[in-house]
């Protein structure tokens, strides 16, 4: 039986749940850092034939996207708590799950968008960086009702503090699908 559950209701993420965010995330940046293996630093600020981001570009967003994701999360911990909001979130995470990692063209948000020019030698650090926020981040979320706590995304309609930890593990894996386009086109040229 879980005992986060048990505890502190059905309201509150089981350790499993939290888990599995930490492990998702790990995992989707083990793949961008796969995406990125052997990627020819003379492309890493080329543009591909959509002219679209750079690599650099791609891989800054996705920092920066995550940093403000957990802001954000981090500043909703204490919103009121909605009981009927876990009842309407299986079909939320059925369509996050289906569409984040390869749905189809979507805007950032400037603030995600402010490239600094991160370099190929400053992913790991990133990475590190981003894990350690992430994890900071889980910690307070398991003693909240992240289950019954939502606001609005402006692709996938209200989603609960939960599927918002969701997002940074499915928002880097949508990346690193970009990525992969990007090489092809940098290679076909």
């Amino acid at each position: 039986m879980n005992t986060c559950s048990t505890v502190q209701g059905p309201w509150y993420a089981t350790p499993d749940e939290i888990a599995e965010l930490s492990e998702n995330l790990k995992r989707a940046h083990l793949s961008l850092l796969s995406a990125l293996e052997g990627f020819p630093s003379a492309d890493w600020e080329r543009v591909g034939t959509d002219g679209g981001w750079s690599a650099g570009q791609i891989v800054e967003h996705i920092f920066l996207a995550q940093r403000v994701l957990c802001e954000q999360v981090h500043s909703h911990l204490h919103d009121q708590v909605r009981p009927g909001l876990p009842a309407m979130m299986e079909q939320q995470r059925t369509r996050l799950f289906r569409y984040l990692p390869d749905g189809g063209k979507a805007e950032a948000g400037k603030r995600s968008t402010a490239f600094e020019g991160l370099t190929q030698g400053g992913v790991a650090g990133e990475i590190s960086a981003a894990e350690e926020q992430f994890s900071d981040l889980l910690g307070t979320a398991a003693a909240s009702p992240i289950k019954a706590i939502g606001w609005n995304s402006p692709f996938f309609g209200e989603l609960s503090a939960l599927l918002w930890l969701h997002y940074p593990a499915l928002h880097t894996t949508r990346h690193v699908a970009q990525l992969s386009r990007l090489r092809a086109s940098l290679e076909d040229r």
